[in-house]
């Protein structure tokens, strides 16, 4: 029993170590769910923070290992303090992004590095003290991060990154924040490396 668990894990241990290069000329549709800043990162019970983004996209293999591509933005948010209820904002963004990510290792486990620059509009509301006002605006913003790429065959993967956006448009204060996604990726006219 001791030998074929050990064997499993050799096994296991191979699939993730193998040679997955992406190479040149490799489109990749993808699509992610994020922010999902506010799971966990709230610990206060008189807060209720959702925020939830949609991003579809397609990248371009211009080197091995090397994508650039574009994403569709759209992401809806709700703030409420709980205590003083006359606290709070909603809305809606809508946007598009433009990327380059570089992936390290030929494996099945490729750790990335991403450059983003990005445009939103977005529209909502914000209570501050029982008095409530309605925004509309127009950002640019750029991202710097990294993530996971899984490969769980040569023709898709799971991936999860984090960016730090400066000047994020989704505070209403304009200040930088962290960007958590996670999502999947499609690899068409990928052809094993060499």
């Amino acid at each position: 029993m001791q030998k074929k668990f050990f064997l499993l894990i050799a096994g296991c241990l191979c699939s993730l170590l193998g040679f997955t290069q992406i190479n040149k000329g490799t489109v990749a549709p993808h699509f992610d769910i994020g922010n999902l800043r506010s799971i966990g990162l709230v610990n206060n019970t008189s807060v209720k923070n959702t925020f939830i983004a949609f991003n579809p996209g397609v990248g371009y293999f211009i080197k091995n290992n090397w994508e650039v591509g574009i994403d569709l933005r759209y992401s809806n948010f709700h703030y409420l303090d709980k205590i003083k209820m006359d606290n709070g904002y909603n809305g809606y963004t809508l946007g598009i992004k433009g990327y380059t990510n570089y992936y390290f290792l030929k494996k099945k486990l490729q750790p990335y590095l991403t450059m983003q620059l990005g445009y939103d509009y977005g529209k909502g509301d914000n209570t501050y003290l029982g008095i409530k006002a309605n925004y509309i605006y127009n950002t640019f913003y750029a991202a710097i991060g990294g993530g996971l790429n899984w490969r769980v065959t040569s023709k898709f993967s799971l991936f999860t990154e984090a960016t730090y956006l400066k000047n994020s448009p989704f505070n209403l204060y304009g200040h930088s924040r962290l960007n958590l996604t996670v999502g999947a990726r499609f690899f068409l006219n990928n052809k094993k490396g060499k």
